[in-house]
């Protein structure tokens, strides 16, 4: 009895962490975030359990040994105290991830948790939409406006997974789901165009792109990409922001400045980095170095997560990280269905996004990752019962 209840306990608080993940914007002007309050609640809770549930697995171990890299990291360098919070919650997440790992979910959860992601996709974008203020006026402005005190880019992210979990629910085979299907990807997806992130608008297609050509609907493929080419070509001319002349003259909004101060970081500290979180405190040492100057804003922020990784943690802890991603999608690729392709394809459309934002330590990455692994290693286990 008593452990019914821990285990209903616990998937209602990975449902709510989940709904509160991917819904965070809601809650920026909050001292404190609910998310981080209740993933410690589910923290605890999976680290009770976790003797019972540990499998011998690689991707496991190689986040262990990426946590004790960024420890490292951090004892070694001078450390300013917004290192030591993004310390924290770096280690905070990918100890969340590798209990969620542990613990494993099944198919019916799964539904569940799509069904949360996508619920929380809808209440942002619904907020955005009907909250936001004169966003049929000036782009830059519009877009500044529509999400309040939040970066626009990283609102637009945070709502790519929803809108590959209603994207997941198109293939599903009851009417309803199609039906969901066509409200959260309309929705979220217009909230996300409403926002103007080329960088998420960028990883939406990609997703969609990849999922049609793992699906093999090349003829859908082929009318998407004129539909998208067409659009595109209307809408550069209508808008400044997304012509080539203005990506390649102004490079990138200053993006490519700030990577080429982000590489001259990287080159020089190329073994271990600067440390976990230095990277917007050593930038202008290295604005300078690399005779980038301020031009490209003081104290910047990277605008790649990869760059960031490379920076901070150096070769060794990029490798780590793209090892955990490679290993974990590689072994499991295969037992990817219709039914559930969009969250995988959510998942690499995030990781393309980081090229343009900063993601390694960002929840919405880790919890899809972590929800996709345990689901497919928990069939993968069924599959394996069943057989035997």
């Amino acid at each position: 009895m008593i452990n019914y209840i821990a285990e209903k306990i616990e998937i209602i608080l990975l449902y709510l962490y989940v709904f509160l993940v991917y819904a965070e914007r809601l809650f920026i002007h909050l001292p404190v975030k609910p998310d981080n309050i209740v993933g410690a609640l589910l923290f605890m809770v999976l680290l009770i359990k976790i003797k019972k549930r540990i499998y011998e697995c690689n991707v496991l171990k190689r986040i262990i040994l990426f946590i004790c890299w960024c420890t490292a990291s951090f004892f070694w360098l001078q450390n300013t105290d917004a290192a030591f919070v993004r310390y924290i919650m770096v280690c905070f997440v990918l100890l969340l991830t590798y209990f969620i790992l542990n613990r494993g979910i099944t198919r019916k959860e799964l539904l569940m948790i799509e069904c949360f992601m996508i619920i929380s996709g809808l209440t942002c974008s619904m907020d955005l939409i009907i909250n936001g203020k004169n966003f049929y006026g000036n782009l830059i402005e519009s877009r500044l406006a529509l999400s309040d005190d939040n970066d626009p880019n990283y609102f637009a992210m945070s709502l790519i997974v929803p809108f590959f979990a209603a994207y997941d629910f198109f293939y599903k085979e009851r009417k309803i789901f199609k039906l969901i299907a066509i409200i959260g990807v309309g929705i979220i997806g217009y909230a996300i165009v409403l926002l103007a992130s080329r960088g998420a608008m960028l990883a939406m297609v990609t997703g969609i792109t990849l999922s049609m050509i793992f699906r093999r609907n090349y003829k859908l493929l082929l009318c998407f990409i004129i539909v998208i080419g067409t659009i595109l070509s209307i809408v550069s001319q209508e808008f400044e922001r997304y012509s080539m002349e203005n990506i390649v003259e102004r490079g990138g909004s200053g993006r490519l400045g700030i990577w080429t101060v982000g590489f001259e970081m990287a080159k020089d500290n190329f073994f271990k980095g600067v440390g976990i979180g230095n990277f917007i405190s050593r930038y202008n040492e290295y604005a300078i170095m690399s005779k980038m100057g301020f031009s490209e804003g003081s104290h910047s922020a990277p605008h790649n997560g990869y760059i960031e990784l490379l920076a901070e943690l150096g070769m060794v802890g990029m490798g780590i990280y793209l090892n955990i991603f490679y290993n974990g999608l590689k072994k499991y690729l295969r037992l990817i269905t219709n039914e559930n392709l969009g969250l995988f394809c959510g998942l690499i459309a995030i990781m393309i996004a980081g090229g343009f934002l900063t993601i390694f330590a960002e929840k919405t990455s880790w919890l899809v990752f972590s929800v996709l692994i345990a689901y497919y290693r928990q069939k993968r286990l069924y599959m394996v019962n069943v057989r035997s």
